[in-house]
């Protein structure tokens, strides 16, 4: 099982091509997903329907929901107060299209549902980094301290780590029972099973990133990465 998805938007539409654009970047299988969005034959926002949405997708593992503005967060609100919800279903303060996209690659990955939270939470931190901006908040997966390993290795696909090879490496992270931190240049390491984090440290082809492995499987872990790494994230050479 993992964490259920609701997308809560006033317009059908908008809301799956949010998904569908979310959906490109999984590598693993997605999971659970459901929508409340439209009101009638219209545009608006229904209760019942965000109830009937959460109820489809909830499991052990809780559920996140993100919604796009206004009345969808008082809907949202409403449905939550009618099932009397607990801490395993929580309203994200996301935006709704990186937001979502973070959210869900984390959720395929295995992440919890503090875990996806973290992610979506944080995923305008790219868009601020490609402005050359402050993010509002730090970005997920920032930590201090000297890391257990390291390795330095060299990307060498053409897109470098950016989209779906960050999602491939986010993912393969995920196997290890190991934390692991990647930096490039003078920003500060982030997160490896943080795909939206990977991205905005706008590596490219030819730039050299620094792996750090702490845990039980650090070994197993970091020769794994640098190897992905080294063969191209996935992409043809």
């Amino acid at each position: 099982m993992a964490v259920g998805i609701v997308v809560v938007s006033h317009s059908r539409p908008l809301a799956e091509a949010a998904l569908g654009l979310a959906a490109i970047m999984l590598v693993d299988e997605s999971p659970p997903v459901a929508i409340a969005a439209g009101a009638g034959d219209g545009f608006g926002t229904d209760a019942t329907a965000v109830m009937a949405a959460i109820e489809e997708v909830r499991g052990a593992d809780g559920v996140a929901i993100f919604v796009d503005m206004g009345s969808a967060v008082l809907s949202t609100q409403v449905a939550l107060d009618l099932l009397g919800a607990g801490d395993d279903v929580r309203v994200l303060a996301a935006p709704l299209v990186e937001g979502l996209t973070a959210g869900l690659v984390r959720a395929a990955t295995g992440g919890s549902l503090d875990e996806v939270a973290r992610a979506a939470e944080s995923a305008m931190d790219a868009k601020y980094e490609a402005l050359g901006r402050t993010p509002q908040r730090p970005t997920d997966g920032v930590v201090d301290g000297p890391a257990e390993l390291t390795a330095e290795v060299r990307l060498v696909n053409s897109i470098g780590l950016h989209a779906r090879p960050a999602a491939r490496l986010a993912s393969l992270v995920t196997q290890y029972d190991a934390e692991m931190r990647v930096a490039f240049g003078q920003k500060l390491p982030v997160n490896a099973k943080s795909t939206m984090s990977l991205m905005a440290l706008g590596a490219k082809q030819g730039d050299t990133l620094r792996i750090e492995a702490d845990g039980p499987q650090a070994d197993e872990a970091l020769a794994a990465v640098v190897a992905f790494v080294e063969s191209g994230l996935g992409d043809v050479l």
